[in-house]
């Protein structure tokens, strides 16, 4: 299994999790919920969620798409990775 066929499949995942933010609202339900905020609070949930669904589908069409950019002997591709991981490795431990 090489290292391009791993972020592949990563990339797969992440824009099966980013589509499944379209029906986040719902699975999880969250109507009743963002109609206790106040309207400027309500709008804010939303375009956080819209742009974390945004970064997970662009990762994941990266990914998926050209992972030898990502595997590529660049300070560019070693940042943006460096970055990817601090991203999942914060949302693990916050969550």
């Amino acid at each position: 299994m090489t290292l391009e066929l791993v972020l592949r499949m990563a990339g797969a995942s992440l824009i099966v999790l980013a589509l499944f933010h379209a029906v986040l609202w719902r699975a999880l339900g969250w109507g009743p919920e963002i109609n206790r905020l106040s309207p400027l609070t309500a709008r804010v949930f939303l375009v956080h969620t819209l742009f974390i669904a945004f970064v997970l589908l662009a990762l994941g069409l990266l990914s998926l798409l050209a992972p030898e950019l990502l595997v590529a002997p660049s300070d560019l591709a070693r940042l943006l990775l460096m970055g990817i991981v601090l991203f999942w490795v914060a949302r693990l431990l916050m969550q």
